[in-house]
């Protein structure tokens, strides 16, 4: 659904998944494992576009509901993935996920019932940098490289948790 000119929100994703159709296609998180189709069915039949137009993956923090379906759109449309240095770890599976054993436990359950897969990230963000016209703004504290996009030019601002 077109929430904004050239800014689309897929419905029916765990967490939110947005879409910036420009030039080119940025995808900002994932949603679980499983909703890569839905992402690429909106880019074809309702931007009709191809998925080789999407050319970034931004992940706003590393939590599996806003990751799940990250390897299997990088490996449909050769994107690069972009994430906070401090969160990189995580998905690429070089850190375990932080939490208590209740937690980690469950996370581990669910992903042998997913295709979840570690990804290895492309883009590593720091503070103020810049991703397709979106500023990157750290706001740690749901994880430590939770972060916030904000772009001064549509006043458009993207964070992982509501």
């Amino acid at each position: 659904m077109e929430i904004l000119s050239n800014i689309h929100w897929i419905e029916g994703i765990n967490a939110h998944s947005y879409i910036v159709n420009g030039d080119h296609i940025t995808i900002i998180d994932t949603g679980m494992p499983g909703n890569e189709g839905k992402i690429l069915n909106y880019v074809k039949n309702v931007l009709n576009r191809e998925p080789e137009d999407i050319k970034t993956i931004v992940i706003t923090h590393y939590h599996l509901d806003h990751t799940g379906s990250l390897k299997e759109l990088k490996n449909a449309t050769n994107a690069k993935i972009a994430i906070h240095k401090d969160d990189a770890d995580y998905i690429s599976g070089k850190q375990i996920v932080p939490g208590p054993f209740y937690l980690r436990f469950a996370t581990k359950l669910m992903l042998l019932f997913t295709s979840y897969s570690n990804v290895e990230p492309d883009i590593l963000l720091n503070e103020e940098d810049i991703v397709d016209g979106y500023r990157v703004i750290q706001t740690p504290g749901h994880t430590p490289g939770s972060i916030t996009l904000y772009n001064p030019d549509n006043g458009v601002i993207f964070f992982g948790e509501h």
